[in-house]
């Protein structure tokens, strides 16, 4: 007999979790679904999650050189160019030979390195049109949370006065790494597992309206979760991925 669904795409998911303060989850159940449909898709899954790995080496290769800069990865169009695209009208991809260095330059640039989910680079140097400051800090950080904002994309942020790279999911800040911590490098591809299971959806909706709290994931790697109950979870992830 098939089960029957307990809430609809068109339902917002709450839920209160009390303990030393209340703390308010609440996501919209259709993009939920969009997260656990993404889970089921594991050649999609893949790809997005080989263009974030590569976007946070660039990303820590850019903290290195003393600079800043900000990728997008995602289906937006939500940005505007400020330089001519050299790119226009070519099929210049982020897995093309060569392109490593090309990105760390691009990255570099004023503005965003926009990538669609298939690896495609749409822009470089491009002003976003969502915007969402962040305290304490700049335009490039106030861009990364506005975009991030939009279902399915993923900032990348390389600070440069922090000198850490900074991940942007659902409107806010999901993970900040270390690239100075010794082999940091080399834990990128848990790192991508993590932003991209639904456990990393908990962490964005449990950070509304409560106060952040800092999880070691792994070393020279922090998780910004919202509650206890949400810390334990990646706990018990981080046990898994430590392994």
């Amino acid at each position: 007999m098939p089960s029957k669904a307990i809430a609809k795409t068109s339902d917002t998911l709450l839920s209160m979790i009390t303990g030393t303060g209340q703390t308010q989850l609440q996501m919209d159940a259709k993009e939920f679904a969009k997260i656990i449909k993404t889970q089921e898709n594991p050649k999609k899954l893949k790809r997005m999650q080989q263009i974030q790995k590569l976007c946070i080496d660039m990303a820590i290769e850019i903290v290195k050189a003393g600079e800043g800069g900000l990728f997008v990865i995602g289906e937006t169009k939500h940005f505007s160019t400020l330089f001519p695209n050299f790119f226009e009208n070519q099929e210049v991809s982020v897995f093309d030979k060569g392109m490593n260095k090309v990105l760390v330059k691009l990255g570099q640039i004023d503005g965003a390195v926009v990538i669609n989910s298939s690896g495609k680079i749409l822009a470089y140097g491009a002003h976003l049109s969502r915007q969402a400051p962040l305290q304490g800090h700049g335009t490039r950080h106030a861009a990364a949370k506005g975009i991030s904002t939009q279902p399915g994309i993923t900032a990348v942020l390389a600070s440069q006065e922090g000198k850490v790279v900074r991940i942007f999911k659902n409107g806010v800040q999901l993970i900040e790494i270390n690239p100075y911590t010794k082999g940091v490098e080399t834990q990128m591809e848990k790192v991508v597992s993590f932003i991209n299971r639904p456990e990393a959806a908990l962490v964005t909706g449990a950070a509304v309206g409560s106060t952040v709290l800092g999880v070691a994931l792994l070393p020279g790697i922090v998780v910004f979760a919202g509650s206890y109950y949400i810390a334990n979870r990646i706990f018990n992830f981080a046990k898994d991925v430590k392994k």
